[in-house]
């Protein structure tokens, strides 16, 4: 009698842990629910195993996750010129995804008057705008113009022009760039 109470307490825990938003809370409801579950297949008249397998599998995996899950909640210690890009530049990103972003970045020490940018390349000045705690818009700070007969000798981007409708084009086409950063809600 107890195992089936157990058992329905168990099933009450499965929809609850699908109720909550946090990952967190799912992983360690669902794993209180399935060893739960563990006494009412054991206490058949023939044991369970299978089920029983089954549901150890199942614990196992989500307690895998939810440690995973737990240590990238931990807080980081972000070093000097971290805390100081984060606080004048980067607020917008949590500490961790911050980080993340910097390991893809190349920082260099550059002296007054050294040369940044290359013969041949050219730099895009863009204009970065909060809009609010959750979004910045990005748009060229400068005006940008591509050359309108290069263009059209393009094959393709003569082709996607002409579906586009445009027979010619003038010499210059301006370009603005006009882009939104949006924090995902958390």
């Amino acid at each position: 009698m107890h195992t089936v109470a157990l058992f329905f307490f168990a099933n009450v825990l499965f929809c609850l842990a699908y109720m909550v938003r946090d990952m967190a809370y799912l992983r360690a409801i669902t794993i209180l629910a399935a060893c739960s579950t563990l006494p009412y297949f054991y206490f058949q008249a023939v044991p369970l195993y299978s089920a029983m397998g089954w549901q150890v599998a199942f614990i196992v995996i989500n307690s895998f996750n939810l440690i995973v899950l737990l240590l990238h909640r931990r807080p980081i210690k972000l070093d000097e010129q971290e805390q100081w890009l984060h606080e004048s530049t980067l607020r917008f990103l949590k500490p961790r995804k911050m980080r993340r972003l910097l390991r893809l970045a190349k920082t260099h020490d550059i002296k007054k008057g050294e040369v940044l940018i290359m013969k041949d390349q050219e730099p895009l000045a863009v204009r970065f705008t909060r809009v609010s705690a959750d979004e910045i818009r990005i748009t060229n700070a400068e005006r940008v113009a591509l050359d309108g007969q290069a263009l059209m000798a393009d094959p393709t981007l003569r082709s996607v022009m002409l579906l586009l409708g445009y027979e010619q084009i003038g010499d210059e086409v301006p370009v603005s760039l006009d882009a939104m950063l949006i924090r995902p809600a958390s």
